[in-house]
């Protein structure tokens, strides 16, 4: 199928939306978010305050390279993550 089979305006949200939900706490550092995103394979992530939608985090290779080498536990840049 090509997307000229698709009709945009008969989908809906619902049918192409993942069903696993994954959150973290405002609280939670950006090193921890991009490390989870890039060794999942997420590419967003709820983010809670209080039990509340407060915002959601997107997943960006560049932020997560950021974020990987500015942490002292970090990896090098010329390393690659090893996909679970």
């Amino acid at each position: 199928m090509s997307r000229q089979d698709f009709d945009s305006n008969l989908i809906l949200v619902k049918d192409i939306m993942t069903k696993a939900i994954i959150s973290v706490t405002n609280e939670t550092t950006v090193f921890q978010v991009a490390k989870m995103m890039e060794q999942g394979g997420i590419g967003a992530v709820l983010v809670k305050k209080n039990g509340h939608l407060s915002g959601c985090s997107l997943y960006t290779s560049d932020a997560a390279e950021d974020s990987y080498r500015a942490h002292p536990g970090g990896r090098r840049s010329n390393e690659k993550i090893n996909k679970t």
